[in-house]
C-alpha cells in the first residue's frame, strides 16, 4: 500500500507494510491473547525523486540523441546547396543584364543557408548540454 502525505516542511510518500504477529503462548501451549496487527511505514520519498530524475534524465538523453541525428542528417544537404549556391554564382557574366536579378537571388539563397545554419548550431548546442546531464 502506498501512502502520500503533504505537510508544511514538504511532501513525503510512504509505502506502508502490514504484518500479524503471532499471540503469546504459556508453557502449555494456550494463547495468552490476540494476535497483533504491525504497521511498518518506510519513507521513500527520496527513492521516487531519484527514480523521476533518472527518468527526466533519461528522456533527456532520448532528445539530445535525436538533436545530434538531425543536425547532421540537415548539415550534409545543407553545406551541398552552399556550394551548389556559391558554384553558380561563379557562372554568373557581369555583361548580361540578367545578372544582377541572379546575383540578387543567390544572395537570399545564402541568407537562407545561414539562417539554416544557425539552427543546426542551435540543435548541436542543445544536444550538448543533454550529453553533459
Amino acid at each position: 500500500m502506498e501512502f502520500h502525505f503533504d505537510c508544511p516542511d514538504g511532501q513525503y510518500d510512504f509505502w506502508i507494510s502490514v504484518g500479524v504477529i503471532e499471540s503469546k503462548t504459556d508453557v502449555a501451549g494456550d494463547h495468552l491473547g490476540d494476535h497483533e496487527l504491525v504497521l511498518l511505514f518506510t519513507d521513500v520519498s527520496l527513492l521516487l525523486e531519484a527514480q523521476q530524475a533518472a527518468a527526466k534524465s533519461a528522456h533527456m538523453a532520448s532528445l539530445g540523441e535525436v538533436a545530434t541525428g538531425a543536425a547532421h542528417q540537415l548539415n550534409q544537404p545543407l553545406n551541398i546547396i552552399r556550394m551548389s549556391a556559391l558554384n553558380l554564382g561563379r557562372y554568373l557574366v557581369p555583361s548580361d543584364q540578367d545578372a544582377p536579378k541572379a546575383q540578387e537571388k543567390l544572395e537570399r539563397i545564402h541568407a537562407q543557408i545561414d539562417r539554416a545554419a544557425e539552427i543546426i548550431e542551435g540543435m548541436k548546442a542543445f544536444a550538448r548540454q543533454t550529453d553533459a546531464l
